[in-house]
C-alpha cells in the first residue's frame, strides 16, 4: 500500500505568514519562552518555507532535520506573531546539521527517520531576545497515553493559516495506530487526538512536557510528517521524532554551548486491593428433624450456649448477596527530584474501579432456601 505524506511546513512568501495548531490556543507573551520561527530559503531568494523550532542553549536551536534543506536561514525569538516581525528579533544560522543517515531522494527529505536538525545561531541569543528560555532535552520516552504540549505557527485548520503562535495538547497513541508505511518506532513515536493536533506549518516545533517542580520545559520529541493535505479530525495522527534516540547527535553537534539533557522518571503505579472479609465458617451439623433448621441456617447468633449446631422450628434464611468490592485507587509511587532527573506524571485513571457483582433476584433467593430444606429432609432421611 503507498500512502503519501506531507511534512507539516508549509511554503509561504516572506512578504505573508506561514500557516498554528488546529483549533489551538493563542500564545501569550512568556508563555513558551523557548519558541523560534525558523525562515528557510530554497533556491528562489523571494520565496521560503518556515518551521517551528525551540531554543536548547545560548547558540543552537534544535528542529526537525527536513527543515535544514535550503539556505539563509534565519530564526526569529520572542516573537508571537510574525507578521511583521521585528528586524531585532533575528538571528542568522551559519550551519545547520542533520543526521548522516537521514532518509533523502534526489536531494529531497524523505523525512521518515532521524528528523532532526541543529541550528548553529551567528551570536547569543540572548543578545537579540528579552526573556527566553532553554528547553532542556529527555533522555527517555513518554509512555502511551502521556498528554504533551505542542507549540506552533502552522495551519489552524485546512486552508486556514495564521501569523499567530498557538499551542494544543496532544496524546501519545500506541504505535499499532500509526497509518504510516515508513513509521519507525525505535526514533518516533504517534501521537493522536480529534480536538487537538498539529497541521502544515507545525514542522520541527518541540513537543513538550513542564514537570512539575522543574523549572524549564523538557523536550521529548519533534514534530515530523502527518497525512498529505490534511488538517482535520478525519487524520488525527502525526509522527513525531522521539528524542531520547537523538541524544549522541545533539550532543556532538552542540559542542559551543551544550544543552541540558533530563532523565524523566516515568513513576509506577500499584493497586492496593480492598480488604476481603472471611465469611464465618460453616458448621458440621447432624441433620434436624423434619420441620426445623439448625440454629445457624435460620441466619440467627449463635445462642447464649453458643451451639450453633442446636436445632429450632422454622426455614433456613435467604442468602444475602455480599455487597460489590471496591478496588483502592492506585497508589503513585514518586522518584526524588534531584540534579538532572525529574518526574513526568502519567495521566491517572479516573478514579478508583468498582467491581460488582450482578444483583440476585428474589427467585434466586427463594431457590436457595429450597434447596437448603430439600439437603436437610434427604440428610434426615439417610440417618433414619
Amino acid at each position: 500500500m503507498k500512502h503519501t505524506y506531507t511534512l507539516l511546513l508549509t511554503a509561504c512568501l516572506l512578504v505573508a505568514y506561514c500557516g498554528a495548531v488546529f483549533n489551538g490556543v493563542p500564545v501569550t507573551q512568556g508563555q513558551f519562552p523557548y519558541l523560534v520561527y525558523i525562515i528557510v530559503n530554497h533556491g528562489d531568494p523571494t520565496y521560503a518555507y518556515a518551521c517551528g523550532g525551540g531554543i536548547i542553549s545560548e547558540r543552537y536551536v534544535i528542529s526537525a532535520g527536513h527543515c535544514t534543506f535550503g539556505g539563509n536561514i534565519r530564526v526569529i525569538v520572542d516573537t508571537l506573531d510574525v507578521n511583521g516581525y521585528s528586524s531585532s528579533k533575528v538571528v542568522n544560522v551559519i550551519k545547520a546539521t542533520r543526521p548522516n543517515d537521514f532518509g533523502t531522494f534526489n536531494g529531497e527529505p524523505m523525512f521518515d527517520y532521524n528528523d532532526v536538525g541543529i541550528f548553529t545561531l551567528e551570536r547569543n541569543v540572548s543578545e537579540v531576545a528579552g526573556r527566553i528560555e532553554h528547553l532542556a532535552i529527555t533522555t527517555s520516552s513518554p509512555p502511551v497515553g502521556s498528554r504533551l504540549t505542542v507549540v506552533g505557527y502552522g495551519m489552524l485548520a485546512t486552508n486556514r493559516g495564521t501569523s499567530k503562535a498557538h499551542f494544543g495538547t496532544i496524546t501519545v497513541a500506541d504505535d499499532a495506530e500509526c497509518r504510516f508505511d515508513s513509521y519507525k518506532p525505535q526514533v518516533s513515536f504517534c501521537t493522536k487526538d480529534t480536538e487537538q493536533y498539529t497541521c502544515p506549518g507545525d514542522s520541527g516545533s518541540p513537543i513538550v512536557f513542564k514537570p512539575p517542580g522543574y523549572p524549564r520545559f523538557v523536550a521529548v520529541g519533534l514534530n515530523s510528517y502527518g497525512h498529505e493535505g490534511e488538517c482535520s479530525s478525519k487524520q488525527p495522527d502525526s509522527v513525531m521524532t522521539r528524542l531520547s534516540a537523538m541524544t549522541n547527535f545533539i550532543r556532538e553537534q552542540t559542542p559551543l554551548a551544550p544543552p541540558t539533557f533530563v532523565n524523566v522518571v516515568y513513576p509506577e503505579t500499584t493497586t492496593t486491593a480492598a480488604p476481603t472479609t472471611t465469611p464465618a465458617p460453616t458448621p458440621s451439623c447432624s441433620a434436624c428433624p423434619s420441620g426445623s433448621v439448625h440454629w445457624w441456617m435460620a441466619g440467627r447468633d449463635a445462642p447464649s450456649n453458643g451451639d450453633r449446631c442446636q436445632c429450632i422450628s422454622g426455614t433456613a434464611a435467604p442468602t444475602t448477596t455480599s455487597p460489590p468490592t471496591t478496588t483502592s485507587p492506585p497508589t503513585t509511587t514518586r522518584a526524588p527530584v534531584g540534579g538532572d532527573t525529574v518526574i513526568f506524571d502519567t495521566p491517572a485513571p479516573g478514579g478508583p474501579t468498582v467491581t460488582t457483582s450482578p444483583p440476585r433476584s428474589s427467585s434466586s433467593a427463594l431457590r436457595s432456601s429450597a434447596m437448603a430444606l430439600i439437603f436437610a429432609f434427604v440428610t434426615l432421611y439417610l440417618l433414619l
